[in-house]
C-alpha cells in the first residue's frame, strides 16, 4: 500500500490515517480524519508531494488538543467514496450524517488494531477492490481486520439465505463422501476383501487414516472443522481404489445466484 491511494477516481472523500508519534500517551489508537473533497475542502489535503511532509501546515506532525495536546504523525491518505462507506458501514453513514457542514471528521478506530493496511483492505473490499484484498493474511491481520468490520458496524455482504444454502449444500457434499469412505471400512469389517489378513490390514489402514484426520468415529452435521478438501486429500491419499469417491468430488456443485434474484 503506497502513503497515497486511490479506491475511487470519483471520491468525494479523503481518508487521512495518522498515529501517536510517542509511544508516551495511554491511548496510542489510530486516527482517521475524514476530510470532504471539493470546494469546502481544506486546500491543504488536496495535493500530495511524496518529496514534501504531507499536512497542511507543511508538517508531518500536528496536534489534536482534545487529546490532551498528543502529536500525531500521519502515514497515510485514501482518496474514497463517501457512498461506498455508508452503504458498507452503518457507523461510518452515522459519522458522516453527522454536522455535515464539518469539513473534517475524526474517528479513533480500535487500540488493537496498529496496522494501517488493516484499515487499507476494510476500505478496499467496501469499494470492491478484489484486487486490493490479500489472498492470504496472518493471525494478526486477521484479528486487526475482524475488530474493524465489528467497530464499523459493516453490512453483511452475502445474504443469510445463501449462506444458508451454501451450508446445506456443503453439509450434503460431505455426507455423501463419508458415507462412501465408511462403506470401505464395513466392507472390510464383513471380509469381502482378499482373505481375512488382508481385510485386517486395510480396515487398519482405513481406520488409522480416519482418525488422524479427525474422521473417526464417524462424523455427525453439521461436520464442524471438515471441509471438503480435507475429504480430498484423504482419497487422493488412499490411491486408485478410490476412484468413486474421486468421482464423487467431482460431482459437487456451485450455487447458480439465479435462485436469489427475488431474495
Amino acid at each position: 500500500m503506497e502513503n497515497f491511494s486511490i479506491l475511487d477516481p470519483m471520491g468525494d472523500l479523503l481518508v487521512v490515517i495518522k498515529k501517536p508519534t510517542a509511544d508516551l500517551f495511554e491511548d496510542n489508537s489510530l486516527v482517521l480524519d475524514l476530510v470532504k473533497v471539493g470546494e469546502d475542502a481544506i486546500p491543504g489535503y488536496l495535493q500530495y508531494d511524496p518529496n514534501q511532509p504531507s499536512s497542511s501546515n507543511n508538517d508531518s506532525t500536528s496536534t489534536d488538543p482534545s487529546d490532551g495536546e498528543c502529536s500525531y504523525t500521519e502515514c497515510a491518505r485514501f482518496l474514497v467514496s463517501s457512498k461506498h462507506l455508508s452503504l458498507g458501514s452503518s457507523c461510518l453513514d452515522l459519522q458522516l450524517r453527522l454536522d455535515e457542514n464539518a469539513c473534517t471528521k475524526k474517528m479513533k478506530i480500535p487500540p488493537c488494531v496498529q496496522d494501517v493496511d488493516a484499515v487499507w483492505v476494510l476500505f478496499s473490499i467496501l469499494h470492491c477492490r478484489a484486487n486490493n484484498v490479500p489472498r492470504v493474511v496472518d493471525l494478526e491481520m486477521l484479528i486487526s481486520i475482524t475488530a474493524l468490520v465489528q467497530y464499523f458496524d459493516c453490512v453483511e455482504p452475502v445474504q443469510l439465505t445463501v449462506l444458508d444454502t451454501i451450508e446445506t449444500f456443503r453439509q450434503k457434499a460431505i455426507k455423501a463422501i463419508i458415507a462412501k469412505l465408511y462403506d470401505r471400512v464395513e466392507a472390510a469389517k464383513q471380509g469381502k476383501y482378499c482373505c481375512g489378513e488382508c481385510n485386517a490390514l486395510i480396515l487398519e489402514r482405513l481406520i488409522l487414516l480416519l482418525q488422524d484426520r479427525g474422521l473417526y468415529p464417524r462424523p455427525v452435521p453439521p461436520f464442524e472443522g471438515i471441509g471438503i478438501d480435507l475429504l480430498v486429500s484423504t482419497i487422493a491419499y488412499l490411491g486408485t481404489d478410490m476412484q468413486e469417491l474421486e468421482e464423487l468430488c467431482e460431482q459437487v456443485q456451485g450455487l447458480s445466484m439465479t435462485q436469489f434474484n427475488n431474495a
